[in-house]
């Protein structure tokens, strides 16, 4: 333990850790008291004497700090540096050099509780929660002063932002089964399409508008998580400059052939309607798309193919809390059928609206995830 943390300035260290953190979050002691007082009644006198390191940090006081400021009671209780271990040679053989506490990667991050953060504060306190307890990042406010801390851990902020973003979507899976999609199925001079095989242009088709359903439906509970955060701790002190552009990286297709345009040409071209079905088996993990050709001029069909997916997985990185799709809501399955059907219809009409001259950005708002609250 003594090599982490040194007992006899254990006052000393929480002090100078508490006072980084409300100077992190522009926070003065009378203020810190007014915003803790609805969780805990800590009185002023309290945080005064933990501020001048005249007393010890008591587990009231990690807790409501935690609970108000998604700062984790490690990062008070632990050194952010410390000395170079005993016995090296060579460079750092003469004089104390601190290095990164690495009792904090050992650790870990904890998944602020989505009962106590609420949507609106919950993707907030998340940052919060990695940045703090990153040994690096630590290590590097220990050594900053004044404006420059600020200004880098607003930059650490962000980028924490765009690694969730990267890790909340695929990207490269999206990409791949487009193009997987383009080289089958390579558009000809005149805009056609060379299909001899029904069903495997429409599993290769159903790949593709299943990713691009994945994307819509984590755009928008990414959406949901910072349009909610406007009024978080946070967001009064940093602005939305952490959030503005992380979700860019895949809420805008890179590659103009990587887009719903793409999708309604696809869906347009074949000389057969596509009908798409939607569904939930009843007591099954997956959901279902099924994909159906029919013949344009007498309506028989062609073929069928049924795609599964896992509409949980869709979300399997870092969650406040568990979703729901929201087709579902307020949905029963019919008699006679197995299963509760989220949405069904032609493709093609669902991607274009012909009342517009170019096809319009469609969003699917029947997967939209619900934000499910604990009770």
């Amino acid at each position: 333990m003594g090599y982490y943390f040194d007992a006899k300035n254990t006052r000393k260290v929480v002090s100078d850790n508490f006072n980084t953190v409300r100077e992190l979050f522009r926070l003065s002691t009378p203020k810190l008291t007014d915003l803790a007082q609805p969780i805990t009644k800590i009185p002023y006198s309290k945080f005064r004497r933990l501020m001048g390191g005249e007393r010890d940090i008591s587990v009231e006081e990690l807790n409501t700090l935690y609970e108000l400021l998604a700062v984790p009671p490690t990062t008070f209780m632990f050194p952010w540096s410390i000395p170079m271990p005993t016995g090296r040679t060579g460079l750092f053989a003469k004089g104390e050099k601190q290095v990164a506490n690495p009792i904090f990667d050992s650790i870990g991050t904890p998944v602020f509780p989505y009962e106590i953060s609420g949507k609106e504060n919950w993707l907030p306190a998340q940052l919060i929660c990695r940045a703090l307890t990153s040994s690096e990042i630590l290590f590097a406010l220990k050594g900053f002063r004044g404006t420059s801390r600020l200004l880098y851990f607003e930059d650490m902020l962000q980028e924490m932002a765009l690694r969730h973003a990267k890790e909340l979507f695929p990207i490269n899976q999206y990409k791949a089964a487009f193009r997987a999609l383009y080289d089958r199925y390579p558009a000809q001079e005149d805009g056609s399409l060379l299909i001899s095989d029904v069903a495997d242009y429409l599993t290769y088709f159903g790949h593709a508008l299943l990713e691009y359903m994945r994307k819509e439906a984590t755009l928008n509970l990414y959406q949901q998580l910072v349009k909610a955060s406007k009024e978080s701790m946070f967001m009064r002190c940093y602005g939305d400059r952490a959030f503005s552009s992380a979700f860019q990286l895949w809420m805008y297709d890179d590659n103009p052939l990587d887009t719903l345009f793409q999708l309604v040409g696809y869906a347009g071209v074949p000389p057969f309607d596509s009908l798409v079905r939607i569904s939930k088996p009843l007591g099954k993990e997956n959901e279902l798309l099924t994909m159906t050709a029919k013949d344009s001029s007498n309506g028989s069909t062609l073929c069928s193919v049924t795609i599964p997916f896992s509409y949980q997985k869709w979300f399997s990185g870092t969650m406040p809390t568990t979703v729901t799709i929201s087709g579902l809501q307020g949905k029963t399955p019919e008699s006679n059928i197995n299963e509760i059907v989220i949405w069904e219809g032609e493709i093609y009409e669902e991607l274009y609206d012909k009342e517009s001259r170019n096809p319009p950005y469609r969003r699917f708002p029947y997967l939209y995830p619900v934000l499910t609250t604990p009770k």
